[in-house]
C-alpha cells in the first residue's frame, strides 16, 4: 500500500511507546506516520470497551482521518471519523466454535462483530467463502463486502535449490524423502488424521517417506501426542517451530504437502507449498478450494481412509505429482501483495468518495 499510493498518507495507531514496540512494525516510508498512544494503557482501553464508557479510538488518539481501518474483526467506537473499514478473516466463532481457544473470545466476537459490521462503511474478507458466510449469518448486502486475498512474496516462496533442501533436511533431522505438514499442531488441523493415514500406508511407502509435522504446539493436543506415539519414531519428525527463512527449502524438499484442515479462513500454507513446487493434498471445505484452485487434490477433512488413498495414489504416480507441481506454481503466481494492495487501495478510494 505504501509503495503504490504516494498521494495519501497512512497513520498507524497503536498503544505503547517503547523503541521495541515501534521496531516490530518494520515499516518506513515518507507517507507513513507511527502514532503511539502513550497516555492510556491498552488493557485499560479494552476494559472500557466492555462498559457503557466505550471511548472513541480517534478521540483517544487525537486524530481525525478520512477513513479508520480496523484490522481484526471489531470496529471500535469513533467520534470524529465517519468512515471505517473492518477486516473479518473467517467466521469460525460461529461455524466451528469448538476451535476457539477460549470461550470468552468466541463470546466476545459473537456479540461484537454484528454491531461492528453494521457500523462499518465497508467490510473486507480474505475469501469468497467468508464473504458468503457473512451474508448468510448477518444478512449483509454483497456490495458491502470486498474480498482481498492474502498473497505471497514470490521472491521468497519459490522452488529451492538441491543444496538448500539438503541443508534444511540436515538441520531438522530429516533423513529420508518426506511428506510435510506446516501449521499449528491443534485439533482443527486434523493432525491425527494425517498421523493415522501415514500409519496405514503400505510398508514400502512408510519406509521410504517420513512424515514431518512442522509447527508450534497448539491447544488440546493430547490426542495428537497419543497418535504420534503410535508411529515408529524413525517415521516421524516433529521439528517444532520452523524459522521463516527455512520454510521455502522445507516445502521444496517434500514429495507431498498434506493439509486436511477442518476449517480455514484462507489456508496460507497451501499457497506457500504450491509456490515452492510441491503437490498439495488439502480438504474440500471453507476457503481451501480458493487457496488451492485447480492445482490441489481434495479430500474430506477427517477421513483417514480417503487421505491415505490419496497419498498412495500420488506417491505411486510421479507424473501426476509433476503436473500438479507445475499447475501449483502457476496458480500461486496469481497471488501477489501488489495485486492485493491495489484492490485495497481501490476500496479506500471508493469509501472516501463524497
Amino acid at each position: 500500500m505504501l509503495e503504490i499510493d504516494g498521494a495519501n498518507s497512512y497513520t498507524l495507531v497503536y498503544f505503547g511507546h517503547s523503541a521495541r514496540e515501534t521496531e516490530q512494525f518494520g515499516l518506513a516510508a515518507p507517507n507513513l506516520h507511527l502514532h503511539p498512544i502513550t497516555w492510556l494503557p491498552r488493557k485499560l482501553y479494552s476494559a472500557f470497551l466492555r462498559t457503557p464508557l466505550r471511548l472513541p479510538i480517534d478521540t483517544v488518539a487525537g486524530i481525525t482521518p478520512d477513513i479508520f481501518i480496523f484490522p481484526r474483526f471489531v470496529r471500535w467506537p469513533l467520534q470524529r471519523t465517519s468512515k471505517s473499514i473492518v477486516l473479518v478473516y473467517d467466521t469460525s466463532y460461529l461455524d466451528l466454535p469448538a476451535s476457539m481457544e477460549t470461550r470468552h473470545f468466541g463470546w466476545y466476537l459473537r456479540h461484537a462483530v454484528p454491531r461492528s459490521l453494521q457500523a462499518a462503511s465497508q467490510v473486507v474478507t480474505i475469501s469468497e467463502a467468508t464473504k458468503q458466510s457473512l451474508i448468510q449469518h448477518y444478512g449483509l448486502a454483497a456490495d458491502k463486502i470486498t474480498v482481498v486475498t492474502p498473497a505471497l512474496d514470490q521472491q521468497v516462496f519459490r522452488p529451492a535449490s538441491a543444496a538448500d533442501i539438503a541443508a534444511v533436511k540436515q538441520k531438522y533431522g530429516i533423513s529420508r524423502d518426506y511428506l510435510l505438514y506446516v501449521g499449528t499442531l491443534e485439533p482443527r488441523k486434523n493432525i491425527t488424521t494425517i498421523l493415522r493415514a501415514h500409519q496405514t500406508l503400505p510398508a514400502e511407502l512408510r519406509q521410504r517417506y517420513q512424515l514431518v509435522l512442522a509447527g508450534g504446539k497448539g491447544w488440546q493436543d493430547t490426542a495428537i501426542a497419543a497418535a504420534a506415539d503410535a508411529l515408529n519414531s524413525t517415521d516421524l519428525v516433529v521439528p517444532g517451530f520452523v524459522a521463516e527463512e527455512d520454510l521455502p527449502a522445507l516445502y521444496s524438499g517434500a514429495s507431498l504437502f498434506v493439509y486436511p484442515s477442518t476449517y480455514e479462513g484462507w489456508g496460507m500454507p497451501v499457497l506457500e507449498a504450491m509456490a515452492c513446487g510441491v503437490p498439495v493434498i488439502t480438504a474440500d471445505n471453507s476457503s481451501l478450494p480458493e487457496a488451492g484452485g485447480d492445482a490441489a487434490h481434495y479430500v474430506t477433512a477427517g477421513d483417514t481412509g480417503q487421505l491415505a488413498a490419496a497419498m498412495v495414489q500420488l506417491l505411486h504416480d510421479p507424473g501426476t505429482r509433476a503436473a500438479m507441481a507445475k499447475r501449483g506454481i502457476a496458480h500461486a503466481h496469481g497471488f501477489t501483495w501488489q495485486k492485493s494492495a491495489k484492490q485495497f487501495h481501490q476500496l479506500l478510494e471508493k469509501v472516501n468518495r463524497p
